[in-house]
């Protein structure tokens, strides 16, 4: 397995049948991403940067109604689908009305987050203690968000990377 942002290196060793050898890297869809031993490298040396994609998806949309009342039951659950260096490359947009992207309004914080990790985005957290029963946080990760965290039936959530839309 290479981990990314691992480095993978293959030298080529010199033998008899070097005229009739290349080597070839392909990703998951089947398209060359390095080459080496032909025309455009003959050299017969690889090196390679593993990159993955996105490691956090939504798990879940909060609309609870609060004893606070108005939008103080809002809120999105987010997971880790890998271990996440930092989670400031990830943010949440609300595209409210069915209208269409208003772009990311709510960016994380600069911390990590485990392969399973699951963290709660709430806009307001002391209503959902008053909710639920003052110790609800005691086994919830979680961060308060800001009031752009205002989804209802017919908005679409978003989730961002490093600004773009995933």
């Amino acid at each position: 397995n290479v981990n990314e942002g691992e480095v993978l290196e293959t030298i080529w060793t010199e033998g008899s049948w070097d005229g009739e050898c290349f080597y070839g890297i392909y990703d998951a869809t089947g398209v060359l991403v390095a080459e080496a031993g032909t025309d455009v490298n003959p050299d017969l040396e690889i090196s390679l940067t593993v990159e993955y994609g996105p490691r956090l998806v939504l798990a879940g949309v909060l609309d609870f109604t609060t004893p606070a009342g108005g939008s103080s039951g809002k809120g999105i659950v987010v997971q880790a689908i890998g271990d996440i260096v930092s989670l400031s490359e990830y943010g949440i947009g609300v595209a409210n009305n069915g209208g269409g992207t208003d772009g990311q309004e709510f960016t994380f914080a600069d911390q990590t987050m485990a392969n399973g990790d699951v963290l709660w985005v709430v806009r307001e957290p002391d209503a959902l203690s008053n909710y639920f029963g003052a110790d609800v946080w005691a086994g919830i990760n979680w961060v308060q968000a800001s009031s752009d965290i205002s989804q209802n039936g017919d908005d679409a959530i978003e989730l961002f990377k490093n600004g773009e839309l995933i």
